[in-house]
């Protein structure tokens, strides 16, 4: 009876009058049923292949994200009609008339983050590399940019300069295993101005990565000059220019056994003009090696050429009218000499440790001549002076002037031991002469600063005047009297 019923069933399906149920034991089929929505028929579609990674270093062109060649997944008729083999369900199985379903695209397929990651990615960017200089540098100096590329292999490099019409290749060099590279900046190393800088490297790829800009500064090289020689005791300059681009700090240095030494330190002005006294050596005569060196930031020290300035062993005489400030503390208007007839000499002489001093003395302006060119004979002939400073050091005092050993001119004073008496120095026509080694005897008798030359006159005696000496036959020459045996130190104009 079974076996019966068994064969009848099978020949309706085969003559098409009978449809057999599906069960979810059974295998599913690759479309969803005729009933299915269209949403829920793409639920189902298979996904693409993921993509695999181009053999090439270089990043392939992104991928569109869609069906492969190999299975479309677009859907077909056959997914959304009824087929032959599968007649449409009968009205008692769906009551309502189902609308035709139109063929609809099924949407691309959008990797997801764990399908991106299990794909071979595309090569990343590698980050700029590090790029330096020294900012600042003179022109006709080497200089290099310095840095570093992100490798583990030498890469291709090269520098890039900014023209007017764009990024042009200067350099090409080659990094060693670790990206470390050395590149000279060549491009406008002779000519001053301000030029901007990159770096590019290539990666095996063809891959092309450029550093950030810098700029480099090629200075104008700086000037100096000096007088070339001058008289030891007189002030001189080195004078000159900086290429600046604000006021920059400038010094002196002179060269010495153990090296460059600073001597001076001053600030250029807005333009990098600058003029710096030079004045190390200054009482020693010989020949002095000087440069300038600027401050620069960044890019550190600049320096001008060598320059050399000798000191000249001159007595280098300079008369100029004498003015109120230089005899204050020791002139009022009781005085019998105005200041305006006065002048004051200044001139180098020898003391009494061999070394050259700068001198000032005051006297009558008419015999300023005269006296100058004492002073140069006595200068020629190394004849020393202890100093020779003026009054207004100390206050016009005679009596400390002496113990100072001070050689001078013109005071406003009265005579030591006659306050009743202008001395001829308030008149300007009186000069005294180291007053240690040649003192003065009051009326009184008493020797100032002390008698111990008073009336022993030894030869060889150094500042001591004897009638040989150069000051006294230079004087008497010229009209001046000596009053040797009682004021051993003084000479007075009389003829």
């Amino acid at each position: 009876m079974r076996r019966t019923f068994l064969a009848a069933a099978l020949t309706a399906v085969a003559m098409g009058t009978l449809s057999l149920p599906t069960h979810a034991e059974e295998e599913p089929t690759p479309s969803p049923s005729p009933s299915a929505s269209p949403s829920e028929g793409a639920s189902v579609e298979s996904p693409a292949p993921e993509p695999t990674a181009s053999p090439s270093a270089v990043p392939s062109p992104e991928p569109t994200v869609g069906p492969s060649p190999e299975q479309d997944a677009s859907p077909t008729p056959s997914l959304f009609e009824p087929s032959a083999e599968s007649p449409a369900p009968s009205p008692e199985a769906d009551p309502s008339p189902a609308p035709a379903a139109e063929p609809q695209e099924a949407p691309a397929v959008v990797p997801t983050v764990e399908a991106a990651a299990d794909a071979v990615a595309p090569l990343s960017v590698p980050p700029p590399p590090t790029a330096h200089s020294a900012g600042i540098k003179l022109v006709g100096l080497d200089t290099y940019t310095w840095g570093r590329f992100q490798t583990t292999e030498p890469l291709t490099v090269w520098t890039e300069v900014l023209l007017p019409t764009g990024w042009s290749t200067s350099q090409i060099r080659t990094t060693d295993a670790t990206g470390y590279f050395t590149i000279p900046l060549t491009y406008g190393s002779t000519t001053p101005g301000t030029y901007r800088w990159r770096v590019a490297g290539s990666y095996p790829g063809g891959q092309v990565v450029r550093s950030g800009e810098f700029e480099l500064w090629r200075l104008a090289r700086p000037t100096v000059a000096t007088a070339g020689s001058k008289a030891v005791g007189l002030t001189t300059y080195a004078w000159g220019r900086f290429d600046v681009r604000e006021p920059v700090t400038v010094r002196t240095q002179v060269l010495l056994p153990s090296g460059w030494s600073t001597s001076q330190i001053r600030t250029t002005d807005a333009t990098g003009y600058y003029a710096i006294p030079l004045t190390y050596g200054a009482t020693t005569p010989g020949t002095y090696r000087w440069r300038v060196t600027a401050t620069y930031e960044p890019g550190g020290n600049v320096s001008t050429a060598e320059t050399t300035l000798t000191r000249v062993a001159a007595a280098a005489p300079s008369i100029t009218r004498t003015t109120t400030a230089e005899v204050s503390g020791y002139w009022t208007s009781s005085c019998p000499v105005e200041p305006s007839r006065l002048s004051t000499i200044r001139i180098n002489h020898w003391d009494y440790s061999g070394n050259i001093r700068r001198g000032e003395i005051i006297v009558r302006d008419d015999l300023a001549s005269q006296v100058s060119a004492v002073l140069q004979q006595s200068f020629d002939a190394r004849f020393p002076f202890a100093q020779m400073r003026l009054p207004s050091v100390w206050g016009g005092d005679d009596i400390k002037m002496m113990a100072a050993n001070d050689t001078s001119g013109f005071n406003c004073r009265k005579v030591v031991g006659n306050p009743y008496a202008w001395s001829p120095h308030a008149y300007g026509i009186a000069v005294d002469i180291n007053p240690r080694e040649n003192p003065y005897r009051d009326p009184s008798g008493t020797w100032y600063p002390n008698a111990t030359y008073a009336y022993s006159r030894p030869a060889g005696v150094t500042g001591m005047l004897y009638s040989t000496s150069t000051p006294v036959r230079a004087f008497q020459a010229r009209g001046w009297r000596w009053e040797s045996g009682w004021d051993w130190h003084h000479f007075q104009k009389v003829s």
